[in-house]
């Protein structure tokens, strides 16, 4: 009885070794991507970030966001994440991490445009607006104008 137990352990224990070593050497990240709405924001605008990951494993995957650019993914969790962010160029990472611990940071430059560089300039009105007359005839030609 006790040889076979030994061996039903042993067995068991060779298994469950084999098992944990190839999941660890076979394990892949995830791979991770997102999209930013509006495509060109402004200075105010609220931009919403959606994301999307995947795993080759099967495994859960978690989501962290980078929205300020420190480095650290401590600004958002999930599939989805908003904020508001000055002029100019910004750097904003999306890490997945799966259920093995292994991870994927995907990353975007959201361009913010600062709203008095996106308006055209204006040429000022005319006041009083000024009143033309014109006088002419139709010819054969087109109209000629006297």
């Amino acid at each position: 009885m006790k040889a076979a137990i030994r061996t039903a352990l042993a067995g068991a224990t060779a298994v469950a070794i084999c098992a944990g070593l190839a999941a660890s050497a076979s394990a892949k990240p995830p791979v991770a991507s997102f999209t930013s709405s509006p495509v060109a924001p402004r200075t105010g605008d609220r931009v919403d970030f959606t994301a999307t990951a995947t795993d080759p494993d099967h495994d859960a995957v978690t989501l962290a966001w980078d929205l300020d650019g420190d480095g650290a993914f401590d600004d958002a969790t999930g599939p989805a994440a908003a904020t508001s962010l000055a002029p100019g160029d910004h750097v904003v990472r999306l890490q997945a991490t799966d259920a093995h611990g292994a991870t994927s940071v995907a990353e975007q430059v959201v361009h913010i445009a600062d709203p008095a560089s996106t308006t055209a300039p204006s040429a000022p009105l005319l006041s009083p607006f000024p009143v033309v007359r014109l006088r002419g005839r139709i010819t054969p030609r087109g109209v000629r104008v006297t």
